[in-house]
C-alpha cells in the first residue's frame, strides 16, 4: 500500500466501502474477500472499520468483535450471514447527533437504571450526553461489564472517525448491547483465515461498493451532476445512499429503525418516491461508476 499513490488510496477506500456493502447485503464470500484485501492493505484499517459496521448494520455480530484480529475473514463472513440490525442508526435518526439535556447529578446511576430497564432511547440520551461532557469514564464503568464488545466500540468512539455520526452511533450501539440487544447472538463462526483468499491480479469490486463515499463514486457523482444541472446534490446523495448503498439482507425485528420514517425525516419524501427517483438514475449512475473506477485501475462489476 503506497499512500502517495492516488490509485492505491482510491482502492483502499473502495475496499472499505465494499466490505460494508457485502456485509449489509448478506454476501459472506464477498465480505471475506474484502476483509482479506483490507487486512493486507492495512490491518489497522480493518480493526477500525468493523466496529462501525457493527453498530451501523450488524449488532448481531457484536460478540465476534473480540476475534476480528484473529480471523478477519471468518468474522466478516459471519457478520454477513447474521440478520442485520439498524436500531443504533435508528436512534441517530430519532435523537440526532446533538447532546440531549439531562439531569447531571447522579447521571451515571441514572444510566445504569435505564440500561437495566432496557429503556434504549433514554439510556442513549444519557450515555451520549455523559460521553460528550467529560463523563467517558462513567459511561465505561456502567456499560463495559455488560457485554464483551462494548469496550471495543467505546475505544473506537474515543478515536478519530471519518463522519460526524460515527461516534454517536458507537455510543448508542454500546448502550443497546449493554441493555440486552442481540442477547442471544453467539461468538461462534466458521474459521477461514486470510490465506484462503489470495491477492488477485486485478482490482475488482462491486459497483455498489463504489458509492459517493469513495473517490470513484465522487467522480461519478460529479459527472452525473454535470449531465443533470439543477439536481440537488445533497438530496441526490441521500437518495443514492438509502435506495442503493443501504440495501440490506434479512433483518431482525427493529424497535427504532424505520426506513419510511427515515425517508420522510431526512429526504422529505416517501420511501416509494425515493425508490422511483433512484430507478430513473440508477442505470446512468452505474455506467458512470464503472467509468470512474476504470480511471483508477479498478474493475467495477454488477
Amino acid at each position: 500500500m503506497d499512500w502517495h499513490n492516488p490509485k492505491d488510496k482510491a482502492w483502499y477506500g473502495v475496499v472499505k466501502s465494499s466490505l460494508q456493502k457485502h456485509i449489509r447485503r448478506a454476501e459472506p464470500e464477498g465480505a471475506a474477500k474484502m476483509a482479506a484485501e483490507l487486512w493486507r492493505l492495512q490491518s489497522a484499517g480493518f480493526g477500525a472499520r468493523l466496529p462501525i459496521i457493527c453498530v451501523e448494520d450488524a449488532l448481531e455480530g457484536a460478540p465476534l468483535l473480540p476475534f476480528m484480529k484473529e480471523d478477519p475473514c471468518g468474522v466478516a463472513a459471519e457478520f454477513a450471514k447474521r440478520p442485520k440490525n439498524k436500531d443504533s442508526t435508528g436512534l441517530c435518526v430519532e435523537l440526532g447527533y446533538d447532546v440531549q439535556p439531562i439531569e447531571w447529578f447522579g447521571a451515571d446511576a441514572t444510566l445504569g437504571k435505564l440500561v437495566d430497564e432496557k429503556n434504549g432511547i433514554e439510556a442513549a440520551k444519557v450515555a451520549w450526553a455523559l460521553w460528550n461532557k467529560h463523563g467517558k469514564r462513567e459511561v465505561r464503568a456502567v456499560l463495559e461489564s455488560r457485554h464483551p464488545a462494548v469496550k471495543i466500540l467505546l475505544d473506537r468512539a474515543d478515536k478519530d472517525t471519518a463522519f460526524q455520526g460515527e461516534p454517536v452511533n458507537l455510543v448508542y450501539g454500546s448502550t443497546l448491547l449493554a441493555s440486552g440487544w442481540a442477547a442471544t447472538a453467539t461468538d461462534q463462526f466458521e474459521p477461514m483465515g486470510v490465506r484462503k483468499f489470495p491477492q488477485e491480479d486485478r482490482r475488482r469490486a462491486p459497483w455498489y461498493g463504489c458509492d459517493f463515499h469513495t473517490l470513484p463514486g465522487k467522480m461519478a457523482l460529479s459527472a452525473y451532476l454535470k449531465q443533470h444541472p439543477g439536481t440537488d446534490e445533497e438530496l441526490f446523495k441521500k437518495i443514492w445512499f438509502y435506495a442503493e448503498s443501504a440495501n440490506m439482507g434479512p433483518t431482525v425485528e427493529h424497535r427504532y429503525w424505520n426506513l419510511e420514517k427515515t425517508c420522510q425525516k431526512r429526504l422529505g419524501m416517501s420511501e416509494a418516491e425515493m425508490r422511483a427517483r433512484w430507478a430513473e438514475a440508477r442505470t446512468e449512475v452505474i455506467k458512470m461508476v464503472k467509468w470512474a473506477c476504470s480511471t483508477q485501475g479498478i474493475e467495477a462489476f454488477e
